[in-house]
């Protein structure tokens, strides 16, 4: 049996540990658990953030915890879990979100930054379901939601590292999900297209020139998107209308979207030359 979600569909009282909370879609999602009832355990590398968050969702009557967590480190991710579960005695929710992006040419992207990319984006992921299937197999259901991109529906330009991290994210919650369904264990991917965060920012840009601002999908309208994902998990959600417009087309027309991806990209050029990095 797959699970319909924790507690009958209801969140009020159920533990959600959710990564990547210090900003965007992580606290967005911190915030709208929060306001369904649930207790929310925050991870995040900021410290200040962590603090920041979890006082506001005391100050709103919530239970919160931060936990300093870099998702590379599995050791970390472990005691992310036993922290929870040391507190709040169970784990019902766990939300993999954290992520990092970078807007590159393949042949400026160094070996190490695409390592560290999926360092990130891809064993961050691993880790957490490492760390929170045991528990949830003890406690006999579950569900995990894990954060990928329509860029791991679709490979994108300038993002061979970042593509390649997200489509690897899709397929290992797909493998996940049939795995652990019938231990009453929900597994659910969502793919999202732009969303108004940090993420643009705070991702590295080699390719020395400006990104277009693309429309994007406001962040608290997908925390609400993975609040509802808990209560009834789904396998995959994509969202919003353009990201399921490339899903659409990348399966009935992939050449046509091919064509028009590439019509966007900057022309070839030889390695490092007006990279805007460091190579």
């Amino acid at each position: 049996m797959v699970s319909t979600g924790v507690f009958g569909n209801q969140l009020r009282g159920a533990t959600v540990v959710i990564t990547g909370a210090t900003s965007g879609i992580g606290c967005e999602t911190a915030r709208a658990f929060a306001g369904a009832g649930a207790t929310v355990v925050a991870a995040g590398r900021r410290r200040e953030r962590l603090d920041a968050l979890t006082a506001e969702l005391g100050r709103g009557g919530g239970q919160a915890l931060g936990v300093p967590t870099d998702v590379t480190d599995p050791g970390q991710v472990e005691a992310l879990v036993a922290a929870a579960v040391q507190r709040f005695g169970t784990l019902d929710v766990l939300v993999n979100n954290a992520g990092v992006g970078m807007f590159a040419a393949f042949a400026d992207v160094t070996l190490a930054e695409f390592r560290q990319l999926m360092d990130v984006n891809l064993w961050g992921v691993v880790h957490g379901c490492q760390a929170a299937v045991p528990q949830m197999q003890r406690q006999g259901q579950g569900t995990i939601i894990n954060v990928a991109s329509i860029a791991g529906k679709r490979g994108m330009p300038l993002s061979t590292a970042y593509c390649t991290s997200k489509f690897a994210v899709v397929g290992f919650s797909e493998a996940l999900r049939t795995e652990l369904a019938a231990g009453n264990i929900a597994v659910s991917t969502i793919c999202p297209g732009m969303v108004e965060s940090e993420f643009a920012q705070a991702a590295a840009n080699k390719t020395g020139m400006q990104l277009p601002d693309f429309p994007k999908y406001p962040a608290d309208q997908l925390a609400q998107v993975i609040v509802n994902d808990a209560r009834w998990p789904q396998p995959e959600i994509v969202l919003p209308l353009d990201a399921q417009l490339i899903d659409f087309l990348n399966t009935v027309a992939p050449r046509l979207l091919d064509w028009s991806l590439a019509a966007g990209a900057p022309p070839p050029r030889p390695p490092g030359q007006g990279s805007g990095g460091d190579g």
